[in-house]
């Protein structure tokens, strides 16, 4: 296992990662446009030159109509040692001959206390295209061929790794900027500076400063609440066109998966057999086990790729746990290669088959052996996705007939007859899961966490969703009583990603949080913002609890209940948001300094 202390290595140079990807292939491009109607008037009497300003970054800003903000030079970001925190501003001009190439500069933050040096990072925004909900209120979970039948739009999202933009007139261009408050700043204020640069020549300046109260977060690594974002090594593999497991495909997933364990991911997730989702996402899933019928009717298996891509991740800091799917592919079909001839081949058995069972039992027993060899087999779950009761108990007792004990996960249907058998059990947010019945299963040791997927309107983190929508996501699990949130894909990308978002079968976004590049999103940040919430949360009530003030317990209770689902879709996501955050930092601030 990695080291703590080398995991917080990684950590440090994620942003340096970021900053090496402007040199990779995949540099500066060129937006799709956005047909929506501009209100030429408002332009118009706008006056003349570049405006620079903070703006809410609870607010998606059109990218041709001016934006309703009034202008702020200055502004104040609360935050705790050892959190990222963000703020947005925007950069726009109504000036029809102004077309200039700009960069960002983001000063390092002084104050009384000392200086917070090499931990910032300012990046303009990138639009991308998006849709809409279904009829039904929900993202779709089938064929959305034609776009023209949702509200297709551009919205920002990306935030981006060129370090020069052209600043074209009549348009918007938010500027992203995150901090990484370092755990051992000492509290106070601390002022720094966002510049707008020509050149060589700052042409505006804007002031952002950082309140560092008292309390601190843990190391990501460190943090309690369950993370689980499924990853998409193939959708890299094709979109930087280079090979499969190549050093030139591990370089590039990287600084995705540094990221991915700054959020405080715990899961890896390993395809052990070929396309466990049948034909659905724009790149095939091939096996990281390979499987072969020898000539003599034994079977072999090569854990080549899955030993590379599980100490890969581990690597980037993220070794909880190793998620493997699937015993119950979607269409029930497992790929192996026929020794004899040389061909692939598939074997189509239902689960209870015996066809299945004599396929299935070499390959357990063998990886069981595997897994104790590499000293990873108590961390290895085998996980299904959205499968029957009929199917999921057959695998069970099959997995527990060869290999008792190991431990078996599903994302899926909430059933009572899986409660006490699984290990790792998560629901969509429509499934019910009795409150008591996660108390027992967290005192057991098992897991038990919410998802949102196509199925869930709001909230949801689609490209078109609430940007504070993301936040939502695992403080609605946390309401809820659930132990962690899982999203069902990182980076599992269609075939023009930084542009268009849309996909054929999902809502907008659905299927990844990230964008090549690698390029973070509005999205993932707003979500590890909301996983931060949970940790604050966690220890204010700690401490709270300790001190016998039950006031301030029911204070944080009454706030959070504020994030049931049905509250979020009446009132939006941001106000609750801000309210939490107001809380969360004014019960340690420390103003006086």
């Amino acid at each position: 296992m990695l080291m703590k202390k080398s995991v917080l290595t990684f950590l440090s140079i994620l942003f340096c990662f970021v900053i090496q990807a402007a040199d990779y292939p995949l540099g500066d491009y060129v937006e799709l446009e956005d047909s929506k109607p501009v209100d030429t008037a408002a332009w118009n009497v706008l006056p003349a030159g570049i405006h620079f300003t903070w703006a809410s970054k609870d607010v998606r800003y059109s990218y041709k109509n001016v934006p309703d903000v009034p202008f702020c030079s200055d502004t104040v970001i609360y935050a705790w040692r050892g959190e990222r925190v963000s703020a947005l501003a925007l950069i726009y001009s109504a000036d029809a001959d102004f077309d200039v190439s700009l960069s960002l500069s983001l000063s390092d933050f002084v104050g009384k206390e000392g200086r917070i040096s090499g931990s910032a990072q300012a990046s303009f925004v990138n639009y991308v295209m998006t849709d809409g909900l279904n009829a039904d209120g929900k993202g779709s979970c089938g064929e959305r061929p034609d776009h023209s039948l949702y509200d297709s739009s551009m919205v920002a999202d990306v935030i981006d790794i060129a370090v020069k933009k052209s600043l074209k007139p009549r348009r918007v261009r938010p500027v992203w900027c995150t901090v990484e408050v370092p755990r051992d700043i000492m509290p106070g204020k601390y002022t720094g500076t966002l510049s707008l640069v020509r050149g060589d020549e700052s042409i505006a300046d804007i002031e952002l400063s950082l309140q560092v109260v008292e309390r601190s977060l843990p190391a990501p690594y460190d943090y309690t609440f369950h993370i689980d974002v499924w990853q998409q090594p193939y959708s890299v593999s094709r979109y930087y066109q280079v090979p499969v497991w190549s050093d030139e495909h591990f370089d590039a997933m990287r600084p995705m998966m540094l990221a991915l364990a700054r959020a405080g991911q715990k899961s890896i997730s390993a395809e052990i057999i070929y396309e466990p989702w049948g034909d659905q996402s724009h790149d095939k899933f091939e096996p990281m086990i390979e499987t072969v019928l020898e000539r003599d009717g034994s079977w072999s298996y090569d854990y080549t790729v899955f030993d590379r891509w599980v100490e890969f991740m581990m690597e980037c800091g993220i070794d909880r746990e190793i998620k493997c799917f699937s015993m119950v592919p979607w269409d029930m079909s497992f790929r192996y290669l026929d020794a004899e001839t040389g061909e692939y081949r598939m074997l189509n058995a239902p689960t209870g088959s015996p066809e299945y069972a004599a396929f299935w039992r070499p390959l357990l027993e063998s990886f069981a052996a595997h897994l104790k060899e590499k000293g990873w087999y108590d961390i290895t779950t085998i996980c299904m996705d959205e499968r029957g009761l009929d199917a999921m108990l057959d695998a069970y007792n099959l997995l527990q007939e060869v290999l008792p004990g190991m431990k078996m996960a599903l994302a899926g249907v909430y059933h009572p007859e899986l409660v006490d058998k699984l290990y790792y059990y998560c629901v969509d947010f429509g499934e019910p899961f009795p409150i008591e019945e996660i108390e027992r299963r967290r005192a057991e040791g098992r897991i038990t966490t919410l998802y949102a997927c196509c199925s869930t309107g709001v909230p949801n983190a689609y490209t078109f969703s609430q940007p504070a929508e993301s936040a939502v996501l695992p403080l609605n699990a946390l309401q809820r009583g659930f132990d962690g949130f899982l999203r069902w894909a990182y980076n599992n990308w269609g075939e023009d990603p930084l542009r268009d978002s849309r996909y054929r079968l999902w809502g907008a976004g659905d299927s990844f949080m990230i964008y090549p590049g690698f390029r973070s999103s509005v999205r993932f940040e707003r979500f590890v913002e909301g996983v931060q919430c949970v940790e604050k949360i966690r220890i204010l009530k700690e401490e709270f609890a300790a001190a016998g003030d039950t006031a301030r317990i029911a204070a944080l209770d009454g706030l959070l209940d504020a994030f049931s689902r049905e509250n979020i879709t009446a009132e939006g996501a941001a106000p609750a948001v801000n309210r939490l955050q107001a809380f969360l930092n004014s019960s340690c601030r420390s103003d006086k300094r």
